[in-house]
């Protein structure tokens, strides 16, 4: 699916998070502190969060989930790194893509960034033969209620 989103995208580049690249994506979270604010799974009770919490994001899946189907990209625009997107494909089901992640900077916000990721996204998983989109919501994030709303989806699974 990563070759269909890199198609639909290609004002991007999308580039999958490793070890060499996963600290140039700092900034992104940096910006988003209302996110990481409610993700105590992602940073843990009573510390700040790292650039190894990226790092932890891309190699991070369910229990006993084959690692071929999970997905962590930096997408870039001119150099620079300007969004995040995770996702995982044939769970909880194999006709399921599930967009576990989705994080804009905040200097790129309100440029309809995540509204083009996540159509490409679907779009994707179209292509690729799967039939159902999941999406992963927090509860708490504020912010990522009203961005999910103003897409038209929510936290579930949706036909596609």
């Amino acid at each position: 699916m990563l070759t269909e989103l890199k198609s639909l995208l290609n004002e991007y580049e999308l580039i999958s998070v490793t070890e060499d690249n996963y600290v140039d994506l700092w900034g992104i979270y940096e910006t988003n502190r209302d996110y990481l604010a409610t993700e105590e799974d992602l940073v843990g009770k009573g510390r700040e969060a790292s650039p190894e919490d990226i790092l932890a994001l891309a190699v991070n899946r369910p229990p006993g989930f084959d690692p071929k189907g999970k997905f962590c990209v930096g997408i870039w625009r001119e150099g620079k790194p300007i969004a995040i997107l995770d996702y995982l494909v044939g769970t909880p089901k194999a006709h399921i893509a599930y967009l576990s992640l989705l994080i804009v900077h905040g200097d790129y916000k309100r440029q309809s960034i995540g509204t083009t990721v996540v159509n490409a996204f679907i779009d994707a998983a179209r292509e690729c033969g799967y039939t159902e989109v999941g999406l992963g919501i927090n509860d708490e994030n504020e912010g990522a209620r009203a961005f999910w709303g103003k897409v038209g989806l929510g936290k579930g699974f949706y036909s596609i």
